[in-house]
């Protein structure tokens, strides 16, 4: 562990094709977390980020797995009933329960930091705004997700990606790439 700057990766593979993403991202010097299908993923996701930044430090925090509208998964792949149940995943139904676990890692983020949901749709229409808001709120960073279907595999975005701040702003955009630490 480094008090250097972060860049972290965390990679559900749940659904397999994911380690093709995992191999692809450790190839830029981020930091890659790895998660398998589990109930209480969204808070051993926390532990495992806790586990490898220091305060501060984290400039970009990017989470892959499955999404939906509103709906980030984290430890669940394509399986619904426990992202909904069994804490496998974020969404509006359930940040509120989960704001105790998630916010430990708003004081690991550095000024300017972003986070990047890699889930598909997870930021279309008036209900993903909403979460992105009260994600960006409770982390105090830009959070970044996109509007449209995303590919299971490769690191670029496809489509629009919206940028939502801490104080509530709304951009459409484009995603940031994927670039190698340090450069």
């Amino acid at each position: 562990m480094s008090n250097a700057n972060s860049v972290i990766d965390v990679v559900d593979v749940t659904d397999p094709s994911l380690m093709h993403t995992v191999r692809d991202l450790e190839t830029t010097g981020s930091i890659v977390l790895v998660l398998g299908g589990m109930c209480g993923g969204v808070a051993q996701m926390v532990n495992m980020i806790i586990r490898s930044a220091f305060l501060g430090c984290i400039d970009v925090l990017r989470i892959w797995s499955h999404g939906d509208i509103a709906k980030q998964s984290v430890s669940c792949g394509q399986d619904g009933e426990h992202f909904v149940k069994e804490r496998a995943g974020i969404w509006n139904g359930n940040i509120k329960e989960l704001t105790p676990i998630l916010e430990k890692l708003r004081p690991y983020f550095a000024q300017g930091a972003r986070v990047e949901l890699r889930g598909c749709a997870v930021g279309r229409g008036y209900d993903g705004d909403d979460f992105l808001k009260k994600l960006a709120r409770l982390w105090g960073v830009t959070i970044h997700a996109p509007v449209e279907l995303q590919p299971i595999s490769g690191l670029s975005w496809f489509g629009m990606v919206k940028r939502v701040t801490p104080a509530g702003s709304v951009y459409p955009g484009s995603g940031e790439p994927v670039r190698a630490v340090g450069r």
